[in-house]
Parts: structure tokens; C-alpha cells; sequence
């Protein structure tokens, strides 16, 4: 191709490839020196410029969780022109330098400038790639969107773009729209399956962004029971993902009446194998829509105890005070036995608990463990207690009290570690006691006898040589047990 055919297509990044290409030959001049100088320059400016203008944009962002449209807009709005930031900074950097050089007649005015012309595609690359990687984030979500699916999408995009650039991927396309597989009565050729994937992808971002904000919305109406909002989100949720693979099957040309025979299939399929995971699914619509378990409540279940947390379709998270997560099915709650302390309202009872020596005046401990049992501003005054004798222990008298607190899942080892500070120091103040483990023992002898000390010694020399003598004899036995020679004694 000459540079006349090349300068006659002008803007097409086929023609500006084979342009570099003749450059990198051995046709370097001061003009794509220049080009060059003036890209690296404008890319250099613009990390500096769109740095600070980030900076200053992120000041301007509402208040986190705030609900009203027009700061979800602004919102919105201060993310895209964060991201587009560098690639726009960039490119009005790049096209005031490029005015420069040519009004200084560095660079001619009639020429097409290559390399300023890659630069320009650089740029506005880059710009649809961080729009696309945020819009895919606001659709699918962080957890799905992670860095190293980000680090794929971006690799597999510049891969694409070069090949646009060099002319080489209208060629794949075309090969992949002459190699067809037949599916039933249908071909499919491969660019209608990888069209059909990246279709099916499209709308379920859709669909699954779609759902997140009618999830928002449901969580913000005031009135409707968190079950009802979690139950509502989930059915949308599935109805809009299954409208999405369908749109996307029916837009590449994809015959809908063979899922007749995957339903059918689908169904064998639940019946035998999937059954435990269909009856967590079912299970986990029972919980939400008869508010036996809710978000939020203090539940023991198979000796673990903790906050729910959350309530999905196939498990619920139950949380404790120490951080840790335990995933039950939904089916357990079901089949098996819960506790749940917060199901009529979140007050339970605490207990605490203390012991006196015998001997106490009673009736003072039981007064004073009452008076700083209720004391706290956590136990509800209007609610009555109880404080009492539990056992009478080997060395002491066990006393106990009951108040009423709320969110017991909050935990109550504060408050008992308080009350009990603020027992025992009354306690000292009225000069009760409170014992520990004591053990009396008493020896019992008709006659009083004095063993000196000599004695003592002679009787522990007398045990130790019965105790050489028994070992001796034993290893004669075994010696004339086996057969063997009988081994001279060892003097004592």
C-alpha cells in the first residue's frame, strides 16, 4: 500500500496501521519525532491534572446511602466524569499541542499526523473501556465484577482493539460466520454463539441492575416487613433473569421450543438429584413469607447461637458475637428446632449470679443483689424480675437475679461484669463474704505416736532396697524362663 492510498483513507485505523508500520521501516522524520513528544507529553499532563480534578470531585459527592434521585444523580454523574477524567484531560492536551506545532509550522498543516491520530484513538479507548468496566460493576456488582475479572476484560479489549487496528479482526468475524454447528434442525454458526453469549451476558447485566434498584426502592418503601422486601427482590430478581436468557436466545435466532424438552429434563433432574437444593429453595420462601426467622433476630440452632444476618434462597447467615459466620440451610430451619429469642419482641432475660458463705444475713445479699441488678439503664424497670436462693452448695449459698433486658444478641457480659463490680463492693461494705472451695480434713488415731527422723529414713532405705529385691527376682524368672544361663546376682 503507498502513503497516497493511505493518506486517501484518512480517519481509518486500517490505512493509519499501515502508516506506522512504514515509519517503524525506516521512515522516521522530525514530524513523528515531534507527534510522539507531544503524545508523551499530553499523557504525562493529564495524570498530573486528572489526579487533582479526581480529588476535588470526590468532595463533591453526597453523603453515603442517601436516597433522593437527584443525589443518585449527581452521584452518578461525579463517577462518570471521574473515570472519563484522564482520557478527555489527555485528548485536549494532545489537540492543543498538535494546534501549537502547526501554527508554529513545527508541524505541517496539510499532513496527516500518524501518530497524533493513534494517540486520539489511545485515549478515547481507554475512556470506553473504564465506562464499560463501570457500567459492568453497577450491573453485575463488585463481588462479581472483581479485579482480576476487571484485569481479563480490559487485556481481552486491548487484544480486540489492536486486531481492529492492524485489519485483522474482520477476518476472524468472517470466519466465524462460515463455520456453522448443527443444533437439532438449526446451524449455528459461531459468530451466532458467540454473539448469543455476549447478548446473554448484556442482558443479564440488564437485568441484574434492573433488580438491584428495585431492590433499593423496595428497601426504602416504609411499611413493608424486611421478609416481604427480601421475598419481592427474589421473585423479580428470577423473573427478569429468566426474561433476559430468553431475549437473549431469541435474538440470535435460537428456536425457544426446544426448552420444552430441557423443562422436561430440568424437572427428572430436581425430582432425583437436585432434591435438597429445591426444598432449601422452597424452604427459604417459607421462612421469608411466614416471619418465623427475620433479618436481624437472635436465633440458636444446633447449639450455635447468633444474629441473622441474612436470609438468601438456598442458606441463611447466622452470626455471632465473636465474627463468626455459620451458613444453615434453609431446610434446617424447617425440619429442626430453633430457638428464636427475639420472635414475639427482643426483651429476654439475664441472669446473674453470685454466692455467699454460709452464716450471711440473707435477706441483706438478696436486697443488695436486687438493688444493683436493676440499677443499670440497659434493664427494664417496668418489667419485673426475680431474685433468689438457687442451691446450697458444700461452701456456699448460691444467690441469683433476673432482670429483663432488650436485644439480648447484643450480648449481657457488660452488664453482669457491672453488676457484679457493683455487688461486690457492696458486699465488702456490709462485710459479706463471698467464699471460695474450702476443705476440712480431720485425722482420727486411738494412740498419739512421734516418728523421729532417723526412723522415717531407715523406713524409706527398707523400701528401696524391697523394691531393688522384687526387681532382681523378676529378671531371674525371666532368665530361667528362656532357657538362658541364670545371671549372677548383683551385690547390694
Amino acid at each position: 500500500m503507498t502513503v497516497a492510498s493511505s493518506i486517501s483513507k484518512i480517519g481509518e485505523t486500517e490505512a493509519i496501521f499501515h502508516q506506522i508500520v512504514q515509519v517503524l521501516q525506516g521512515g522516521w522524520t522530525a514530524d513523528y519525532i515531534w507527534q510522539i513528544a507531544a503524545f508523551a507529553v499530553a499523557v504525562l499532563l493529564s495524570l498530573f491534572i486528572s489526579r487533582r480534578f479526581k480529588a476535588k470531585l470526590q468532595k463533591l459527592l453526597p453523603p453515603p446511602g442517601s436516597g433522593r434521585l437527584r443525589d443518585r444523580v449527581k452521584s452518578y454523574s461525579i463517577d462518570i466524569a471521574s473515570h472519563l477524567s484522564f482520557s478527555l484531560i489527555g485528548a485536549s492536551i494532545l489537540w492543543m499541542l498538535d494546534w501549537t506545532l502547526r501554527e508554529a509550522d513545527i508541524l505541517p498543516d496539510h499532513k496527516v499526523l500518524v501518530f497524533a491520530e493513534l494517540g486520539y484513538m489511545v485515549l478515547y479507548a481507554f475512556a470506553f473501556l473504564r465506562i464499560m468496566l463501570y457500567i459492568l460493576r453497577g450491573m453485575l456488582g463488585d463481588k462479581v465484577v472483581t479485579h482480576g475479572l476487571a484485569t481479563v476484560v480490559s487485556w481481552v479489549f486491548w487484544i480486540l482493539v489492536v486486531l481492529e487496528f492492524a485489519g485483522i479482526l474482520p477476518t476472524i468475524v468472517k470466519f466465524m460466520r462460515d463455520q456453522s454447528i448443527p443444533v437439532g434442525t438449526q446451524n449455528l454458526t459461531l459468530w451466532t454463539l458467540f454473539s448469543g453469549l455476549v447478548s446473554a451476558l448484556l442482558t443479564l447485566g440488564v437485568a441484574n441492575w434492573i433488580a438491584n434498584v428495585l431492590e433499593g426502592v423496595l428497601k426504602r418503601t416504609k411499611g413493608l416487613a424486611p421478609n416481604l422486601q427480601v421475598v419481592f427482590s427474589r421473585i423479580a430478581r428470577w423473573i427478569l433473569m429468566v426474561c433476559a436468557i430468553l431475549i437473549a436466545m431469541s435474538s440470535v435466532g435460537i428456536d425457544l421450543t426446544v426448552l420444552s424438552v430441557f423443562g422436561g429434563a430440568l424437572g427428572v433432574g430436581i425430582g432425583f438429584g437436585l432434591q435438597k437444593i429445591a426444598s432449601n429453595y422452597i424452604s427459604g420462601f417459607i421462612i421469608l413469607l411466614d416471619h418465623s426467622i427475620k433479618i436481624g433476630d437472635f436465633v440458636e440452632i444446633g447449639g450455635f447461637q447468633g444474629i441473622v444476618t441474612e436470609i438468601n434462597t438456598r442458606y441463611t447467615v447466622v452470626s455471632d458475637w465473636n465474627g463468626i459466620e455459620d451458613i444453615v440451610p434453609n431446610e434446617t430451619f424447617v425440619t429442626s428446632s430453633v430457638k428464636n429469642y427475639y420472635h414475639t419482641d427482643n426483651v429476654c432475660i439475664a441472669m446473674i449470679r453470685v454466692s455467699v458463705a454460709y452464716g450471711t444475713d440473707l435477706n441483706k445479699a438478696l436486697q443488695i443483689l436486687n438493688e444493683e441488678a436493676n440499677k443499670p439503664d440497659r434493664v427494664i424497670k417496668n418489667r419485673k424480675g426475680w431474685t433468689g436462693i438457687t442451691k446450697l452448695d458444700d461452701s456456699a449459698i448460691d444467690l441469683e437475679a433476673g432482670v429483663w433486658v432488650p436485644n439480648v444478641g447484643d450480648g449481657t457480659v457488660g452488664l453482669r461484669t457491672q453488676v457484679l463490680i457493683n455487688v461486690l463492693k457492696r458486699f465488702d461494705e456490709e462485710g459479706i463474704e463471698v467464699p471460695f472451695p474450702q476443705l476440712d480434713v480431720r485425722l482420727r488415731s486411738n494412740q498419739t505416736q512421734k516418728i523421729s527422723i532417723e526412723d522415717m529414713a531407715r523406713l524409706l532405705t527398707f523400701l528401696e532396697d524391697q523394691k531393688e529385691a522384687d526387681r532382681l527376682k523378676a529378671e531371674k524368672e525371666k532368665e530361667k524362663a528362656a532357657g538362658g544361663s541364670a545371671a549372677k546376682p548383683a551385690s547390694a
